[in-house]
């Protein structure tokens, strides 16, 4: 789905709360058995204890979670169950014959019934009004994320440059793309710029911008604090850093490795009014000033 900007509601993606994360690195694979209820496709665990009796233990309310979705998709299902506080719901339908359904759900969802389940997949097919069953399910379960820890104390502030004033900058990137709902802190950095040999090549490059999840601080590199240096520009920066608070990284299901731009993220990159501007000088300054 595209939109003009933004939207804590993108299709099969739901993001809330401000900080940390948290996420289980393999998915669980459940296969439909043929003549059989899928969800009832392993025995009862008769080893719980007496205080795990009701909900039953995670491993347990998982493996029946991951057989419901299978019972309702009629198809393989990978599920993988994420202590996330950003991206707490993610629901990919098989985009290629023989493929499996993806959930990506917080713990929260162990506990939801057929109802919600049902929604879960209606939403992951485009229901709108599924969608909204899904974030109203979430909205009621909030209690159940747990943010991290800020590390704010002790870091410095200076957001306003010789040129240009990354606070209000910030401002109002937040009201323009985010309704105003992200709470972080920007400044300029340190003069870190160094060449970069990952890619083989010759041209110099640097960080313009980085964001610290836990201290919910963002930092411009200095060398864009000159009057050369297009407003529009470091409005882009500062937007390509707000999409790291808003959303979680992944993690790379063959590698483990966690993926700081996912698909997601490149998505909403690209809804920047002046994106293609914006790499365009990227270009021309790394060549020009660097």
């Amino acid at each position: 789905m595209k939109t003009s900007r933004p939207s804590a509601l993108l299709r099969g993606v739901i993001f809330f709360c401000p900080e940390g994360f948290f996420a289980e690195p393999h998915p669980l694979e459940f296969f439909p058995v043929h003549g059989m209820n899928p969800c009832m496709t392993t025995p009862p665990d008769d080893s719980l204890e007496p205080e795990q009796s009701v909900g039953g233990s995670v491993a347990a309310r998982t493996s029946a979670l991951g057989r419901a979705l299978t019972a309702l998709t009629k198809t393989r299902v990978s599920l993988r169950i994420n202590h996330n506080t950003h991206t707490l719901a993610t629901v990919s339908p098989p985009k290629r014959a023989g493929e499996p359904w993806k959930f990506n759900l917080h713990a929260m969802f162990l506990d939801a019934d057929e109802i919600v389940l049902q929604a879960l997949v209606a939403w992951g097919k485009n229901d709108d009004a599924a969608g909204r069953a899904v974030r109203k399910y979430i909205d009621a379960h909030m209690h159940a994320v747990r943010p991290k820890k800020s590390r704010m104390a002790g870091v410095v502030l200076s957001p306003r440059g010789n040129t240009h004033d990354l606070h209000a900058l910030m401002q109002s990137v937040n009201e323009e793309f985010f309704g105003g709902g992200r709470s972080v802190y920007i400044t300029w950095g340190q003069d870190g710029r160094r060449a970069t040999p990952a890619r083989r090549s010759r041209t110099r490059q640097i960080r313009f911008g980085s964001y610290d999840e836990h201290a919910k601080v963002i930092r411009i590199h200095p060398a864009l604090d000159r009057p050369e240096v297009p407003e529009f520009f470091i409005r882009f920066v500062i937007y390509h850093e707000m999409l790291h608070d808003l959303l979680d990284l992944e993690t790379n299901e063959a590698t483990g490795r966690r993926r700081i731009h996912p698909p997601e993220f490149r998505e909403m990159e690209r809804l920047f009014p002046q994106y293609h501007e914006a790499i365009a000088f990227e270009h021309r300054f790394l060549k020009e000033f660097m």
